[in-house]
């Protein structure tokens, strides 16, 4: 790291440049081979113009915040979760009319948000021993605290659940990590006590995430670890909730979109299968109720599998346009032109030509080939993902890499991939044709608005934080 107002020597670019061990390792590394590439196979999807009534949409933001308490480096991580309710049938009216009513179209959107606070460096809670054990306290609180519906259970409730799906992971050391007496047993979480007798464990130390928190670091990766937590969970709840209250028309006529993929990555991964199992249960009671699956949906607005999309998608047009102009060839529009196929990659011939309204659903084969390169007998994302992720060009040319979940062990067959294994594949499409935002390039109207509600504004933001942690830091609750 340099020091304040020190800058780099550009001499160390010639040592990069020189480095014979860097050359070694850049020659060696694999150059995909034509011949080795599957051609992918582009679908139409039989529609049935589905309307839903109502669409949920979750999105969350974090952001640390310093805090001045006499100690170097204290801070703290400030997490939102926004849930945005779209009435469908209003929206659909408003769109369809000549000119929009504002008054009327604020009415389309109800939302709900979650804020919490995490102790990310040298903040410790009065009467617990270190900062590591007091993120694991807030943690456990921000869960028992939070409750997404009034009436409904808790974040926290959810996660126990949850969990209980499975017998609780024996990996788990002590959570104490650096001041238990006895570290190499496992805790026993039941009891509430670490394995020395002396400390408090928590159910939700089982994530790990704790593990991830460093004393001498802002920890914005655990925070970003719980965030990212609080969205499933929150998925979940709401789907709980119909359950609980027996509305099983919502199962029929509601879509839930989560801002990202359907995974679980980082310390808490593991927890991903659960949901899987959890979200089989649930449809199970929808197929049961009203002979449909969930409509769940996540949506990955960057990545490899969305710049995987987008090159499909971008027409070699470019570079003939720019031979055109050096040497006189044919107008690039001209349809009859000679686009020489058999002299292109599989992939390089579809470029341009996907056709608005086209699937591509993908098998394990096909992603290890061209989007996360590895040993095709490993599967993509078993231990993290609970959905499969299709890509589709919606009506409006918007490109969207979307998921849905593995409701059922057909749907977790990814050696293949099969319209059945996507639930309710056409009602999904029929919805982000309905949903796309001309506001930006290839957005989804319920994630923007989610969004604008989380989102925490950077300097607005920080002085309101700053000001908060003033008044309050030393105040008793």
């Amino acid at each position: 790291m340099p020091y304040d107002g020190e800058f780099a020597k550009h001499g160390i670019l010639m040592d990069f440049a020189e480095n014979e061990l860097i050359k070694e390792m850049l020659a060696n590394c694999e150059i995909r081979e034509n011949e080795v590439v599957l051609p992918p196979t582009l679908i139409n999807v039989e529609r049935a113009n589905w309307k839903p009534g109502q669409v949920f949409a979750i999105d969350g933001s974090n952001r640390p915040v310093p805090v001045t308490n006499g100690y170097p480096g204290a801070s703290a991580g400030f997490v939102s979760i926004a849930t945005v309710m779209i009435d469908m049938e209003k929206l659909y009216k408003e769109t369809s009319a000549e000119s929009i009513n504002p008054v009327t179209f604020s009415d389309i959107e109800k939302a709900y948000a979650m804020t919490g606070v995490l102790p990310t460096s040298n903040i410790l809670r009065k009467g617990l021993p270190d900062a590591r054990t007091s993120f694991r306290y807030e943690l456990h609180e921000l869960l028992r605290t939070r409750n997404p519906i009034k009436d409904g259970e808790s974040l926290l409730d959810t996660y126990l659940a949850v969990l209980a799906l499975k017998p609780a992971s024996d990996r788990l050391s002590c959570p104490l990590m650096d001041i238990c007496d006895d570290k190499t047993q496992t805790p026993n979480l039941p009891s509430g006590v670490c394995a020395c007798g002396k400390y408090k464990v928590y159910p939700t130390d089982q994530l790990r995430i704790h593990e991830r928190y460093y004393d001498n670091s802002p920890n914005g990766e655990s925070v970003g670890e719980t965030r990212s937590l609080m969205e499933h969970l929150t998925l979940l709840n709401y789907l709980r909730y119909i359950e609980k209250k027996e509305y099983w028309g919502a199962f029929k006529d509601t879509g839930f979109i989560l801002d990202g993929p359907l995974a679980v990555f980082g310390h808490a991964a593991w927890f991903g299968e659960r949901i899987k199992l959890e979200l089989q249960r649930l449809n199970k009671l929808a197929q049961k109720h009203v002979k449909q699956d969930m409509l769940v949906i996540g949506i990955e607005k960057t990545g490899q599998f969305f710049e995987h999309w987008l090159h499909l998608d971008e027409a070699r047009r470019k570079n003939v346009v720019s031979r055109k102009m050096n040497f006189g060839e044919p107008d690039v529009y001209d349809k009859k032109m000679d686009w020489a196929d058999d002299e292109l990659d599989p992939l390089e011939r579809l470029r341009g030509r996907i056709q608005p309204g086209q699937v591509l659903l993908l098998d394990n084969k096909y992603i290890r080939q061209n989007i996360a390169r590895g040993d095709e007998s490993t599967i993509h994302g078993i231990h993290s993902y609970y959905g499969r992720p299709f890509l589709y060009k919606t009506m409006n040319s918007a490109m969207i890499v979307g998921m849905v979940p593995m409701a059922s062990e057909h749907c977790e067959d990814r050696t293949q991939a099969l319209a059945d294994q996507y639930p309710r594949l056409p009602d999904v499409l029929d919805l982000l044709d309905g949903l796309i935002s001309m506001r930006y390039p290839d957005a989804v109207l319920p994630l923007l608005a989610a969004h604008a509600h989380a989102a925490i504004p950077v300097q607005m933001g920080d002085r309101m934080f700053e000001q908060l942690v003033r008044e309050h830091l030393d105040r008793p609750i």
